[in-house]
């Protein structure tokens, strides 16, 4: 929508300006211009568990040195938006976990996560292979340690580190998913039935 309404040209320097304005603020676990609410705890018994991908490689594109990187935004920005979403899933889920690739960046990234503060349940450093694919390898983690007891949980987050979560009544979602629903926010997840409802 900003960028529309700047003809398109997501260079502009008032888009820039825009989505590092609003990163900032909702790195801060802000909400909303006029008043700007502070996103609060919510307060459940659920146990439930974000994970959040984090890759600081740079594309081709734009200068860096990875093929499959679709992200433009400069490192900082994207640090911002990693902290909004550790923020948002600790206010409604209460713990995350934050991956990182260790074999194509050093420590890198593991290195500017853990500047930003933030409350993890845990860091992880895994060995992405040549195409980096950083998603798969968290989520076949997060599978192991949870099949052998390291990690427990009733119910797991599969999101993106720019995607921050809002839930405006906790309590209304997670019985149904108790009853067998299945949310997909993530959209490289596929609908695991025959035939997908929603098209």
């Amino acid at each position: 929508t900003v960028a529309a309404a700047h003809g398109g040209n997501r260079s502009a320097p008032e888009v820039v300006r825009f989505i590092e304005r609003e990163s900032a603020k909702a790195a801060r676990c802000e909400l909303g211009r006029i008043p700007v609410v502070k996103v609060s705890r919510a307060n459940h018994q659920y146990r439930a568990l974000a994970l959040v991908p984090f890759f600081g490689g740079a594309s081709t594109s734009v200068g860096g040195s990875f093929v499959h990187v679709h992200s433009f935004s400069p490192l900082a920005v994207r640090l911002l938006h990693l902290r909004a979403t550790v923020c948002s899933c600790n206010a409604f889920l209460h713990r995350t976990v934050v991956g990182v690739c260790e074999d194509l960046l050093g420590d890198t990234d593991a290195g500017a996560v853990r500047q930003l503060g933030l409350e993890l349940f845990e860091l992880v450093k895994l060995r992405c292979g040549e195409a980096h694919h950083l998603p798969g390898k968290l989520l076949t983690h997060a599978q192991q340690q949870l099949r052998e007891g390291r990690w427990t949980s009733d119910f797991i987050y599969y999101t993106e580190a720019d995607h921050l979560l809002y839930m405006s009544a906790v309590d209304e979602v997670f019985p149904f998913l108790d009853s067998g629903m299945y949310l997909v926010p993530y959209r490289f997840s596929l609908w695991y039935r025959r035939h997908n409802p929603w098209g």
